[in-house]
């Protein structure tokens, strides 16, 4: 039902849909993106934990 509300208030234009996008400024070599040790844990980690915030969208 959510759904449905919410297309409707776009098609009487109550709401207009925006999207975004965010690029990281970094990229890491393929051999370091192993999860379990840094530089990735930390981010990893932080993941995690942003995650089980309310509101957060899986």
């Amino acid at each position: 039902m959510q759904a449905a509300e919410i297309m409707g208030r776009i098609v009487r234009g109550e709401v207009k849909p925006v999207q975004a996008l965010v690029k990281p400024g970094m990229l890491y070599n393929i051999r370091y993106q192993y999860t379990s040790v840094a530089p990735l844990r930390p981010i990893y980690d932080e993941e995690l934990r942003l995650e089980k915030e309310p509101g957060c969208w899986r």
